[in-house]
């Protein structure tokens, strides 16, 4: 069996062990999330609008397809601050 290392080009190979992620700092009510709670909180906010599509989103009426627009909308605004990537 191949390991990452054989199926993986080695630029990316490369790219990939250089990134070191740092989760960003999350406080909820006063409560600072743990780097786990952190990443998970990425996780979902950053796969939510994908999931909304590949499960039919919320309706075929004006108001789902708005729903759908706007949790995106926002989704991608929380990205912009906890996204480990800075542009």
């Amino acid at each position: 069996m191949e390991t990452n290392d054989e199926m993986l080009p080695p630029e990316m190979l490369e790219k990939m062990t250089k990134r070191v992620v740092q989760e960003p700092d999350i406080v909820i009510n006063d409560q600072q999330l743990s780097a786990a709670q952190a990443m998970a909180v990425r996780v979902a906010v950053s796969s939510f609008p994908a999931n909304l599509v590949m499960n039919g989103g919320l309706g075929d009426d004006e108001h789902g397809k708005a729903m759908v627009k706007l949790y995106t909308m926002r989704c991608n605004e929380i990205m912009e601050f906890i996204s480990p990537e800075k542009k």
